[in-house]
């Protein structure tokens, strides 16, 4: 009788640590990262709400293999960043919520890719946005005729104030293959 009670507690400790292990088995969708080219890099660094990597020393673009290799980690590293905002979790985004945008850059020397992170829902209302102002010149001011479709951000740096975890950066070394100076928007 003992053992019947000991089992299912086990069970559900075991359980519960999973459900609470800062991993994930969810990739980042590959559709959702584009790679700004050299000549437009240093767009992603304008952001207002958060700390961007300085000084820059230059351009450089990043290979696909070298996105590729940094997107699992980062989705690890996203989801334990995620974790730790004080959020319900039916409220918490994931990971895999987020679209990318890569730069690559040089800092002090070393060649870093810069990642520029937002959720969905930017896509989305930006999406919205484009589609009842299509008629709209001064609307439309900040998005060239050629990135005015629903692809936009694989052109236009998404640069938000505020936003919290809604939006991120962070540095990667592709020579280390290790993050730095991850941080969510400001509120």
């Amino acid at each position: 009788m003992r053992l019947r009670t000991i089992i299912p507690f086990v069970a559900a400790t075991v359980l519960a640590s999973f459900s609470q292990a800062p991993t994930t088995r969810e990739l980042l969708n590959p559709q959702w990262g584009a790679v700004f080219p050299p000549a437009s890099a240093r767009q992603l660094l304008r952001q207002c709400s958060r700390g961007t990597p300085t000084p820059i020393g230059g351009t450089w673009n990043p290979s696909p293999d070298q996105v590729r290799r940094l997107e699992s980690p980062l989705s690890v590293l996203l989801d334990r960043q995620l974790l730790a905002v004080r959020l319900p979790d039916s409220l918490r985004p994931h990971a895999v919520d987020y679209y990318r945008q890569y730069a690559g850059v040089i800092v002090g020397g070393r060649r870093i890719i810069y990642v520029n992170g937002f959720h969905k829902t930017q896509v989305a209302e930006t999406r919205t946005f484009l589609t009842e102002h299509r008629n709209d010149s001064a609307a439309l001011r900040n998005f060239p005729p050629a990135s005015r479709d629903s692809d936009y951000w694989r052109g236009v740096p998404t640069v938000v104030c505020d936003g919290g975890e809604y939006y991120f950066g962070v540095e990667y070394d592709p020579e280390t293959h290790g993050f730095r100076n991850f941080s969510f928007n400001g509120r």
